[in-house]
């Protein structure tokens, strides 16, 4: 939902970025922005801009994420993709991934409200089990011991996490945001994400 989320993300920035003073409109988004995020992830209390600016990255992390992981995944599930060749075309994939999820570990551990948190961390514990299912698997594929299904099948519990964590939070921001212009948003991001899945 990177387009989506840049003009909150502005949003913030605008207030909490930046020395110089934010005007009354830059505020007033501001303060709609983080309304939204409060109600969205079910917070404790009304979120500061740290945490509101924190769950924008987290979101936008997690776009991207599903952006550098969709080929791994269709080579995964392709039958045609012989180890060697799942080894080269995603090693790189692998270590981004990594570093995704190491980057929206850091935004929960940041964060603040219990609430907020408490939502979206397991997001990040099914985006966990994704990669590790996916290193188990590039290790049987380099000739380690163990069974690569059993890589796919941590990959789909972890998937199973982040889908019913993730859509209640989607529901209530289409919700609160607009369900005409949060709809053309989403089906701009399945195709995005359907383009980077194929090769």
């Amino acid at each position: 939902m990177k387009s989506f989320l840049a003009p909150l993300l502005c949003a913030l920035l605008a207030v909490a970025a930046y020395p110089a003073q934010p005007t009354k409109e830059e505020l007033k988004n501001a303060d709609r922005t983080i309304d939204v995020l409060t109600k969205a992830y079910d917070a404790t209390k009304r979120l500061s801009y740290s945490d509101g600016f924190a769950l924008l990255k987290f979101a936008e992390l997690n776009h991207e994420m599903n952006l550098v992981g969709g080929p791994i995944l269709r080579d995964t599930f392709d039958q045609g993709v012989d180890a060697e060749t799942w080894l080269k075309r995603n090693r790189e994939g692998i270590v981004q991934l990594t570093s995704k999820i190491l980057q929206m570990k850091i935004k929960v551990d940041l964060m603040d409200d219990r609430g907020a948190k408490a939502a979206i961390t397991p997001i990040l514990q099914g985006n966990q089990e994704i990669l590790s299912g996916l290193r188990f698997i590039q290790d049987c594929y380099a000739g380690g011991p163990g069974n690569p299904n059993d890589g796919v099948a941590l990959m789909h519990s972890g998937n199973k996490k982040r889908k019913e964590a993730g859509l209640p939070i989607v529901k209530k921001l289409r919700d609160l945001c607009g369900s005409e212009e949060f709809d053309k948003e989403a089906a701009r991001i399945l195709e995005e994400t359907a383009r980077a899945s194929s090769r």
